[in-house]
């Protein structure tokens, strides 16, 4: 079953304090109840202390009695008061306080054979709960037992008064809470529903990121705001590499299968020689290969434009290592258009990469470098180190790039003039600078140098 936000804050916080409310009830009822426990005891032991002093010795010095007129005042003289006194004194009959009408009670009998200090609780005259105090004191070198009684009803009323205030009082403390918490849940839950409606009138395709909360800025949702504003970004980035790869296929491959097809198209007219269809074929394998690296480049940029596939595989390598590997992989190439490459190294730098990407980026450079490099000379590979980076440079001796070209290098199938001359998507230089970035490194062009092109490759070391 599905909640709310503001019924789940509302419900946890409402049964938290009532928990809360609860144990502060019992605790204090537990508190009340035994102050009233003390308090009897309080007035017991005044009452023990006032019989005690009033007990007088008779002249003959066989009779002990207490100061009648002290206690026949007040509730000691009221017939079944709730106040009792009994005076057990050996070899003579009980002296009983007039709120007992002159008959003995049963308390008495349990209580006369204790002989230490005692208080307990036992039934009274009319079987009402009482507190007593039974002690045992030595006067006229006679054994007397006094025992002072006090009834326990009032203070179980005024216990009774107190637990219903409090019962009552708990759907009311409750009512109360629930009203206030859901008027303050409300309130501090206006962002969030701001934020919300602002999500649900989005329009993605007219908007890269939500209008800003103008009021009740609350830290906590305005973290959300701009995490979600990301995530919007994110996916913006991802559509618009989504479109730009549509774009970019049915522009690029549009001339390759143009060709295919019209080549077919002319052969099939009517029989040819043999030569005829295999220079065609060969033509169409060609074509296809062109087409299929057109479209692994254009696979590979849109994979990194759009962010989903940025999660490296980073590990501890030697930057030399890979370098090292990627001019052997190159040399077939090297040799087929007469260029030399030339990479030797007398140190060697560790750093965190991803060393599948590192060479795909190290390939790109080295092809450019090999396809625009006039017969005959050597593209030069070097690296150096500073104090936090690996510096890589990559030159050729051809006729370089052009000063209207250069800003442009970078930017997807952008192809200058020279490069017209040569085969290639314009994706190469892109997809390059887009692993160095994700490496947190930069790939840029060194305008200083006056022969031939020097592309710099900077990665951060470990």
């Amino acid at each position: 079953m599905k909640t709310s936000l503001l019924t789940r804050l509302v419900v946890t916080v409402l049964a938290a304090t009532l928990l809360v409310y609860s144990l502060a009830v019992f605790v204090l009822y537990t508190y009340l109840e035994h102050t009233a426990h003390q308090n009897l005891n309080q007035s017991l032991t005044r009452q023990f202390e006032l019989v005690k002093g009033l007990l007088e010795e008779e002249d003959d010095g066989q009779h002990i009695e207490l100061e009648l007129s002290q206690v026949k005042t007040g509730d000691l003289a009221n017939l079944y008061s709730g106040r009792y006194y009994v005076v057990l004194v050996q070899g003579q009959p009980p002296i009983l306080s007039e709120s007992l009408g002159n008959s003995t009670p049963t308390f008495v009998e349990q209580l006369s054979r204790t002989a230490a200090p005692v208080f307990t609780e036992l039934p009274g005259p009319r079987a009402e709960p009482l507190r007593l105090l039974s002690q045992h004191i030595q006067f006229s070198q006679r054994d007397v037992q006094v025992i002072v009684a006090e009834s326990l009803v009032p203070a179980y009323q005024w216990l009774k008064t107190v637990r219903s205030a409090l019962l009552l009082g708990f759907p009311v403390v409750a009512l109360f809470l629930f009203l206030l918490l859901w008027a303050v849940t409300r309130w501090m839950l206006r962002p969030l529903n701001a934020l919300v409606q602002d999500i649900q009138a989005f329009d993605v395709q007219c908007q890269d990121t939500l209008p800003p909360l103008l009021s009740d800025r609350v830290e906590d949702i305005d973290q959300l705001h701009r995490a979600f504003n990301g995530l919007l970004v994110r996916f913006q980035k991802v559509r618009e590499a989504e479109e730009q790869l549509l774009m970019d296929v049915s522009h690029q491959i549009k001339t390759p299968l143009t060709v295919i097809l019209s080549t077919c198209d002319v052969i099939l007219q009517r029989a040819r020689e043999a030569g005829t269809y295999q220079n065609a074929l060969e033509q169409i394998r060609e074509t296809g290969k062109g087409l299929r690296f057109l479209l692994t480049r254009l696979l590979s940029s849109a994979h990194v434009a759009s962010e989903h596939q940025q999660q490296l595989d980073l590990q501890a390598i030697i930057l030399e290592d890979v370098v090292q590997q990627a001019v052997k992989l190159m040399q077939p190439l090297a040799q087929q258009y007469a260029i030399e490459l030339c990479f030797s190294f007398t140190t060697r730098h560790a750093v965190r990469a991803d060393a599948q990407k590192l060479t795909e980026l190290l390939l790109i450079l080295f092809e450019n470098a090999i396809y625009y490099s006039t017969p005959e000379t050597r593209v030069t590979i070097e690296s150096l180190a500073t104090a936090d980076s690996f510096v890589l440079t990559v030159q050729d001796q051809g006729p370089g790039i052009s000063r209207e070209d250069a800003p442009h290098l970078f930017t997807r199938f952008y192809r200058g003039a020279e490069a017209e001359k040569h085969a290639g998507s314009g994706l190469g230089l892109t997809l390059a600078q887009h692993i160095a970035h994700l490496h947190q490194g930069s790939l840029s062009l060194d305008t200083t140098v006056t022969t031939g092109a020097c592309f710099v490759l900077r990665l951060p070391l470990s």
